[in-house]
């Protein structure tokens, strides 16, 4: 299981809900490749894109690990570093 840290802070325009689903469908390749995946932090300032993901993680199944969107960079680095990642 592994952390993933989403920084979408340079992006400055408002996706289509296109690419907001190619986006998420992205996550789920990480966990084709990579195995399951555990926490995911993601970093937005664009009001937009901070709100989709906001609700990505309240949709999300908790069972396929936790979300959390921040604002800052560093506050999305403290809760990935406070997640309990099981090693195997």
């Amino acid at each position: 299981m592994y952390s993933t840290l989403v920084d979408l802070r340079l992006v400055t325009w408002s996706p289509t809900t296109e690419e907001a689903r190619r986006f998420l469908h992205q996550i789920g390749i990480l966990s084709a490749i990579h195995g399951r995946r555990g926490p995911v932090a993601i970093v937005a300032t664009q009001p937009m894109l901070f709100g989709m993901s906001r609700m990505r993680a309240a949709l999300s199944d908790q069972a396929a690990g936790q979300i959390g969107t921040f604002y800052e960079l560093a506050e999305a680095e403290r809760w990935l570093a406070a997640q309990q990642v099981p090693t195997t």
